[in-house]
């Protein structure tokens, strides 16, 4: 089985065409692993070439490849505008948001922890 997304690190791209890093939040369980060590052990079985025997060689080919979009500047922050209205986070279920983060141990004792922190005594949780 592979590792969710939040049990391993990883790369992505966002909206802007930077590359972004994630870390894993919590080890996968039992016999799960990262993507490319299955692909690894499936080329292998195959006796076929993977071409990468770590996550860092791995790394610099797709750097290689890619071509990210690298910001090595100072953004001025005062330049945004942004909305007035109110945010309110309380309606938004963020531990919650997507079937993996839902089916995460990590993420519902996460949940469980937030909702300590929106009740005072007076308020109970539900």
């Amino acid at each position: 089985p592979g590792a969710a997304y939040t049990e391993k690190n990883g790369l992505f791209v966002n909206l802007e065409g930077k590359l972004q890093k994630a870390y894993k939040a919590s080890y996968p369980p039992g016999e799960a692993r990262e993507d490319w060590i299955i692909f690894k052990d499936l080329a292998n079985m195959m006796k076929q070439p993977f071409g990468y025997n770590n996550v860092k060689h791995l790394r610099e080919s797709i750097y290689k490849h890619i071509q990210p979009k690298i910001n090595n500047k100072a953004e001025n922050k005062n330049k945004i505008d942004f909305v007035d209205d109110t945010i309110l986070i309380k309606s938004i279920d963020y531990y919650y948001t997507n079937p993996i983060a839902r089916s995460s141990k990590v993420m519902s004792e996460c949940k469980q922890i937030s909702k300590r922190f929106l009740f005072t005594g007076i308020e109970k949780a539900s």
